[in-house]
């Protein structure tokens, strides 16, 4: 037994070996070489997998240094663009101020150059005032003269004044005069067109009356035997008597229809007309 382990080789006692066919040798060492790869891929994957997360978290940690020094270098360059504004508005506040300054000081030199010459001006006319009393006396005289003229411009531009706004009144007197009459003058254009159509209807009613009489004394010669023909020639007879003492009667206007105490007057009273009822309702004079 020993001498049959010693003789037996070692892959022998490996499975799939045993046996000693080649078929079954190779399909256990496709087997063992598969699960050797399947070995060696599953530490691979490990060894990625950890190598991966620390590449990350490398990556992490350079990219929040680098955020980091991104963020110290921009506050230290807002702090020095902020420190170099400031400075310089100070330097532009400066040289504005000393601008100010020298434009100051150029216009008070400016201003004394031109009080000297004043100066100089005012001493040349006091010595030529003083030299000349005469010529001032008689400008205070000439200047007198003229006030005086001055007073009575003023005083006749017054009074022309005054003359203007009379005519002014005057004119719209006039104008009023003017518009009274005119409003007089329609009244009397409208009273003379109520007299026409006064005299026109009057006119008509003499018509109707003259026809009223000539047809009556045909009407009773037709119908003697008849009371019906006897009581319509009556009634006929009675309505041109009336016709006739209203178209008799006339009235101008309302004051008169009032002064002869008719008014109100009523359509088919005696004095009616239409230039009495100019709004037609039937009453003259309300």
């Amino acid at each position: 037994m020993g001498r049959y382990l010693k003789s037996v080789k070692w892959y022998h006692k490996v499975p799939g070996f045993r046996s000693g066919q080649w078929w079954k040798a190779l399909i256990a060492l496709i087997g063992y070489g598969f699960m050797l790869l399947l070995l060696l891929g599953g530490i691979a994957s490990l060894l990625d997998d950890r190598t991966a997360a620390e590449i990350a978290a490398d990556n992490d940690a350079r990219q929040e240094e680098r955020q980091l020094e991104k963020e110290e270098d921009q506050l230290s360059e807002e702090k020095e663009s902020e420190t170099v504004t400031a400075e310089n508005e100070e330097l532009a506040a400066n040289a504005e101020t000393i601008s100010t300054l020298e434009e100051e000081a150029a216009t008070t030199e400016e201003q004394l150059d031109i009080a000297a010459e004043q100066i100089i001006t005012l001493e040349a006319e006091i010595s030529s005032l003083q030299g000349n009393e005469e010529a001032l006396q008689e400008a205070e005289t000439a200047l007198e003269e003229a006030q005086e003229q001055l007073d009575e411009l003023k005083s006749e531009e017054n009074i022309a004044l005054e003359e203007a706004e009379q005519r002014i009144e005057e004119v719209e007197l006039q104008n009023e005069e003017f518009t009274e009459s005119t409003t007089e003058k329609e009244k009397e254009l409208i009273e003379v067109k109520g007299e026409l159509e006064a005299s026109q209807e009057k006119v008509a009613e003499l018509e109707t009356a003259i026809s009223n009489t000539t047809s009556s004394p045909s009407s009773n010669s037709s119908s003697s035997d008849s009371n019906n023909s006897s009581t319509q020639s009556d009634s006929s007879n009675d309505n041109s008597s009336t016709s006739s003492d209203s178209s008799s009667i006339y009235y101008k206007n309302c004051t008169a229809a009032r002064s002869a105490g008719a008014a109100p007057v009523y359509r088919g009273e005696p004095g009616y007309a239409k230039h009495l009822d100019r709004d037609g309702d039937g009453v003259g004079c309300e």
